[in-house]
């Protein structure tokens, strides 16, 4: 009995005794392990009945879609990384004035860019071959263009609400940032479930239920919070300061370079897959990613809080600080090495447990996955810290690794060696190899006052 007190008051202390920055960073880990398991079994069902409501073949389709669009995150050019590091640094001076001045500059360049790029996908929509691109028979071509038009018009509004994510990364509320996701999430899957029940297979419908209800969420708890919680930093066209924007891009556009090398990452498999082989085998290999980005989540939860806080402490120049956070965060990594080694091993079973028999997984399919997300996560330990420091020179020199070489090696894995989807994950497991490499490097260097010359920048 007192052995379980003991654990418990030292699970007490871990939480609720320290510093205020660690505490903030700690409760919103624990919050978020909370409001991600709700998440977690969402994604999870929504794969299954998605699956089972629009077929392999179209889901593959849908799937496709869905995540090439992801295209549209860095039409922001970078300027929600930039917004995070600018106002977290004048948060943590305290001024109030210069925090709402970014505030509300971010919001006006967000909509003068969305507004832009709308005009711009008008013009050209019509001239793209949706069918051609997706590998789909020429009879969905209508169904393809009004599904894309809905997710483009909406994407790019949700763009713009979505800056009220970074106002809670930048005031270390990570947590209360993934119950807003929490919230779309959880509407989008009760439309689905609806349509499941009460309507025929469409990917238009399904478009609808993933445009439509998350937008509605985050428009009313940005009217909320500016409205409450974020007042002294609602948005204002008085506040409006085109000046700042220098400011925003310098950093900005850094993580605008860094941006397009994730989108290649991590949203061209599908396109690549679909093109090569068709759509039917995209479902199988989106499948995968899922049963990965369960622990990914998990990671994510830790290390996201970690940029706002390694910034908060570097302008403070508590470096003792961010040493103690960098081994911590290693630490973890090894348990969630381990933790990636046991999903290989067992994911025989969880597939009988969560699909059934409604697909054929490849081994070689989930070993890949498995690797990438090794890496993944490792990489994410550096890239956090780097990207709460500010020095992000490294970090786009192996970004343009990716962007250059990233789609000719899932090509060439893919079909000239005959590693079939496999090549694909397995061609992004060299770009992370690469990001590993020396953005570990510049991150001893520059926590333990060793950096100079690139790797000071």
């Amino acid at each position: 009995m007192s052995s379980n007190k003991n654990y418990f008051l030292k699970l007490q202390s871990f939480f609720f005794e320290g510093s205020n920055r660690s505490m903030k960073m700690k409760r919103n880990v624990l919050y978020s392990f909370l409001i991600k398991f709700i998440d977690v079994i969402l994604t999870l069902l929504l794969v299954s009945i998605l699956i089972k409501y629009l077929g392999q073949e179209n889901y593959g389709i849908w799937a496709t879609i869905y995540t090439t669009l992801a295209w549209f995150t860095m039409l922001d050019i970078g300027l929600g990384n930039g917004l995070r590091n600018k106002l977290t640094e004048s948060l943590a001076k305290n001024d109030l004035i210069v925090s709402k001045k970014y505030v509300s500059t971010t919001y006006a360049l967000s909509i003068l860019l969305m507004s832009v790029f709308f005009f711009i996908y008008i013009i050209f929509e019509s001239k793209i071959k949706w069918h051609a691109l997706f590998n789909t028979d020429k009879g969905l071509e209508a169904n393809l263009e009004t599904t894309i038009y809905i997710l483009v018009a909406f994407f790019l509004a949700h763009q713009i609400l979505k800056i009220i994510n970074v106002i809670f990364l930048s005031k270390l509320q990570s947590a209360k940032r993934d119950l807003i996701l929490l919230l779309e999430k959880l509407s989008i899957f009760i439309v689905i479930l609806f349509l499941s029940f009460f309507s025929d297979s469409s990917i238009i419908k399904i478009s609808l239920a993933y445009s439509i209800p998350p937008l509605f969420i985050i428009l009313i708890g940005s009217i909320y919070l500016y409205g409450n919680n974020f007042n002294q930093l609602k948005p204002s066209i008085k506040f409006v300061d085109f000046k700042l924007t220098k400011d925003l891009l310098n950093l900005g556009m850094g993580f605008f370079i860094i941006q397009i090398s994730v989108v290649i990452l991590f949203t061209t498999d599908n396109l690549i897959i679909s093109h090569l082989f068709g759509p039917e085998f995209v479902t199988p290999y989106q499948v995968v990613s899922k049963y990965f980005h369960l622990v990914l989540t998990l990671f994510i939860i830790i290390v996201v809080p970690i940029w706002s806080s390694i910034t908060d402490a570097y302008i403070k120049k508590d470096i003792e600080w961010v040493k103690k956070i960098f081994k911590y965060m290693l630490k973890i990594w090894f348990f969630f090495a381990f933790l990636i080694l046991i999903m290989i091993i067992l994911y025989p079973l969880f597939f009988d447990i969560w699909l059934g028999d409604q697909l054929i997984i490849p081994q070689i399919l989930v070993i890949s996955w498995g690797l990438f997300t090794f890496l993944h996560t490792l990489n994410l330990v550096f890239t956090h810290i780097l990207n709460g420091i500010g020095k992000i020179r490294v970090q786009i020199i192996t970004a343009l690794f990716s962007i250059i070489f990233n789609i000719p090696l899932s090509i060439l894995f893919a079909k000239n060696l005959g590693l079939g989807s496999s090549g694909v994950i397995l061609a992004s497991c060299f770009s992370m190899i690469i990001y590993v490499f020396f953005r570990s490097i510049q991150c001893y260097k520059l926590i333990f006052s060793k950096a100079t010359g690139i790797w000071n920048k």
